[in-house]
């Protein structure tokens, strides 16, 4: 008998919520995080679990998706659209706290996808480290670029990569 040494992380097997950055500075990568979004949305399908997809500049959009109950057509609707604008982490991490709170994201698993910073206020980031508590969800973020100080205070992991085709982005798929 054999048996994999390498352990699981905490994070698994619960809802997923993708916290994709789409500000103009993403527009480059834009077919990379589309393709990178469908493939956990895909995963989500046929897990049949709960996905929530939260593309996010200085506005932001949420798309919810019972057990994974995603339709090729809004897959293809969801990669066609690309916000710009300037980035705003505070948008995203709101929304995911809002459906955190409803009882069938608990233990969500947060994909958090950015190539910038973005400063986030100190009374904002104790609140979500209270509820990340209390709701046992898990942040993995994934950064490209060297600017990862805000990610770190209210990220469990923290991986810096290139792009989407970076071996480190990859992590996001061994955790779920």
């Amino acid at each position: 008998m054999q048996y994999d040494t390498k352990g699981k992380e905490s994070l698994g097997k619960g809802p997923i919520i993708l916290c994709l950055d789409q500000s103009g500075s993403m527009h480059k990568l834009d077919y990379q995080s589309k393709g990178f979004a469908l493939a956990l949305m895909s995963i989500a399908k046929r897990q049949k679990r709960d996905f929530c997809y939260i593309p996010f500049s200085i506005k932001t959009q949420v798309y919810r998706f019972v057990k994974g109950n995603i339709s090729s057509s809004e897959m293809i609707q969801l990669s066609e659209n690309f916000l710009g604008g300037g980035t705003n982490f505070g948008l995203p991490l709101n929304k995911s706290l809002e459906i955190i709170n409803e009882s069938r994201f608990k233990q969500s698993d947060i994909v958090f996808v950015t190539d910038g910073e973005d400063g986030l206020n100190e009374a904002f980031l104790n609140k979500f480290t209270q509820v990340k508590k209390e709701k046992e969800f898990s942040v993995l973020s994934l950064v490209m670029g060297e600017r990862i100080a805000t990610l770190e205070r209210f990220s469990d992991r923290v991986i810096q990569i290139d792009d989407l085709n970076d071996e480190g982005s990859y992590t996001a798929f061994e955790i779920l």
